[in-house]
């Protein structure tokens, strides 16, 4: 899926992800790399994410809780008190305790609850750009799971790319004598009586288990096993819900090696805002086309993954080859545009360009509409599940098109429902 890398006229670029969350004492990946043995090693980058509103604010996360909170406190001194109770509130309180108070409420209601400056609490909102939902529609739970999982506790990013990480997992389970098939299409799941199914993958070959563990969006699994009841029901369940954002990547690969700074901090994930007005950063995305995703008419988040590499990023809406034929080149020069601002011109160093629409990411991943994050954790949401969904009779799914509590907090989420799915079935799950 998105925590792949690929290749491009000798350069490396990643497919979608970012970072990877939950690496902190406790935290549910940092769990499964040292309960599998996993071989992969992570970079440590300090800030994780900066934020940028040109002229005015400049905020990071560090790797260091106290220094986020003196940041933070340097620029909004008058809200000392509130910054140190809120950061408390999302590190220290239990999980249950979050979800009886906060299941209804969104994050801007629990920003409006500490805050009382509203600059701060629109730089506190933008990192929901990572999960694709405005803060006034996200859940609550959701925001916090992103906080806790990724800038609060620092994503970091593997030694050797995004797919190093994957290329661990995969690793691990061939040596655990499991059996990777590459390119191959499920292309129908059938019941033949109780705890027996029969797999047919469009090439032809086909397998016969005792259970079924679907880790794809619910229209691909409604499509291939829409004759298993549990599946069935749970389709009827969902038709509410609405699908995340798209995104559309720009991939530089540079001729010389650079690093980009700004006030003496190295940069690594940028969210720039070339207009210093926070309050109309979100006005203009309640005239796009889904008023709960997050966007903005004039930022970009910018990336920097190597010392070669340069990705710039928007979140898009999906649509089909005679619109992106019409306007994948207005959208391109609108992004660099954007990137420009900040980046300086750079056409002199740029060797390749890799351009991925929402389009381009649907073929690449099979994600419903090229979505990025699986479902929306919006507070109109109202089916929820814990980790994992069971369907009965041994069939299961996991991954981030389960509708959770938290929501999508990234890799870290998706990590969480697998363990969760997997003690199951290691449990003995049906009998």
């Amino acid at each position: 899926g998105y925590c792949t890398s690929f290749e491009r006229d000798g350069y490396r670029f990643d497919a979608g992800v970012h970072g990877i969350g939950g690496l902190y004492l406790g935290g549910k990946t940092l769990k499964m790399i040292d309960e599998l043995k996993l071989s992969v090693h992570f970079y440590k980058r300090e800030p994780s994410e900066s934020i940028y509103f040109e002229g005015k604010y400049f905020i990071n996360y560090w790797n260091d809780i106290n220094i986020i909170k003196k940041e933070f406190i340097m620029n909004f001194p008058k809200e000392r008190e509130n910054i140190n109770k809120f950061i408390k509130f999302i590190l220290e309180t239990n999980p249950l305790m979050l979800i009886s108070k906060l299941s209804n409420k969104s994050f801007s209601q629990l920003l409006n609850y500490f805050f009382k400056d509203n600059d701060l609490k629109s730089i506190l909102k933008i990192p929901c750009g990572n999960i694709g939902v405005a803060a006034d529609y996200v859940t609550a739970l959701n925001a916090i799971a992103l906080y806790k999982e990724f800038l609060l506790n620092p994503s970091r990013y593997p030694k050797g790319g995004m797919q190093a990480f994957t290329d661990a997992i995969v690793e691990r389970f061939i040596s655990s004598s499991g059996k990777l098939l590459l390119s191959r299409k499920v292309s129908k799941v059938y019941e033949l009586r109780k705890d027996e199914y029969k797999v047919i993958i469009s090439q032809g070959e086909i397998f016969y288990s005792k259970k079924v563990v679907f880790n794809i969006d619910q229209k691909q699994s409604y499509r291939i096993a829409k004759s298993i009841k549990g599946i069935n029901e749970f389709n009827k369940r969902i038709k509410n819900l609405v699908v995340s954002p798209s995104a559309y990547f720009i991939n530089f690969g540079l001729n010389k090696s650079r690093n980009f700074f700004l006030n003496g901090v190295r940069l690594y994930n940028l969210w720039f805002f070339p207009n210093n007005d926070i309050s109309r950063v979100f006005l203009s995305r309640k005239k796009s086309y889904f008023k709960n995703n997050y966007l903005s008419s004039k930022n970009v988040f910018l990336s920097f993954p190597s010392d070669f590499t340069v990705r710039a990023l928007i979140l898009a809406p999906f649509a089909y080859k005679q619109y992106w034929r019409k306007y994948k080149n207005i959208v391109f020069n609108n992004i660099v545009e954007r990137a420009k601002r900040f980046l300086g011109d750079i056409s002199k160093e740029i060797n390749v360009i890799s351009v991925s629409t929402p389009l381009d990411l649907y073929n690449f991943t099979f994600n419903y509409e090229g979505a990025c994050y699986g479902w929306s954790s919006t507070i109109y949401s109202n089916v929820h599940f814990p980790g994992y969904i069971n369907f009965g009779n041994n069939i299961l799914m996991c991954g981030h098109w389960v509708p959770g509590y938290f929501g999508s907090s990234g890799i870290s989420s998706v990590v969480n429902s697998g363990m969760y799915c997997s003690k199951f079935i290691l449990k003995g799950g049906e009998k």
